[in-house]
C-alpha cells in the first residue's frame, strides 16, 4: 500500500511541474510574440526624441520628422494617424502610442507650445509619412 501512495504522489507532483512548464512557456510565447514589433522600444524613443527636439528648439520654428515607420507599426496595430503623435500644453507632455490601450508620455521644460501638428502622409511617388509641428513661444495662454 505505501508504494501506491508513493507512486500517486509522483504523478501527482509531475503532472504540478507539468502545468507550470506549459504555464511558463505560454507566458513566455504571449511576451515575445508582444514585443515582435518593437512599438515599446520606439514608443520610448520617439517620445525622448521629440520631448528633446522641443527642449532644443526655438520659438518660431517648424519641425519635420520623418515617421514613416511609426506609421507603419501604428497601422498594423489598429492606432489612427492623428492618436500616433499628442500634445498636451498645459502638461508640456508629447505622447507616442503605437498599440491600442498604452502610451508612452515625456515633458519638455521649455515654456514654449506645440501647435498644428499633423501627420503628412506620403504620396505613392515618395511615400514617406512625416511628423509636422511648430514651436509657439509662451505657456498655455500665450
Amino acid at each position: 500500500m505505501n508504494k501506491k501512495a508513493q507512486t500517486s504522489e509522483q504523478l501527482i507532483s509531475q503532472v504540478v511541474f507539468v502545468i507550470l512548464i506549459v504555464v511558463f512557456i505560454s507566458g513566455m510565447y504571449i511576451y515575445v510574440k508582444s514585443q515582435e514589433d518593437g512599438a515599446a522600444v520606439w514608443e520610448d524613443y520617439w517620445g525622448k526624441e521629440i520631448a528633446k527636439i522641443i527642449n532644443l528648439g526655438s520659438v518660431g520654428e517648424e519641425i519635420v520628422l520623418d515617421v514613416h515607420s511609426m506609421t507603419k507599426i501604428a497601422k498594423k496595430s489598429g492606432v489612427e494617424y492623428d492618436k500616433i503623435f499628442t500634445f498636451n500644453n498645459e502638461k508640456r507632455e508629447g505622447c507616442v502610442q503605437l498599440k491600442l490601450g498604452r502610451k508612452t508620455c515625456y515633458t519638455w521644460f521649455n515654456n514654449v507650445i506645440v501647435k498644428d501638428s499633423y501627420i503628412e502622409l506620403g504620396k505613392e511617388s515618395k511615400p514617406i509619412n512625416k511628423l509636422r509641428f511648430k514651436i509657439a513661444s509662451g505657456g498655455v495662454n500665450a
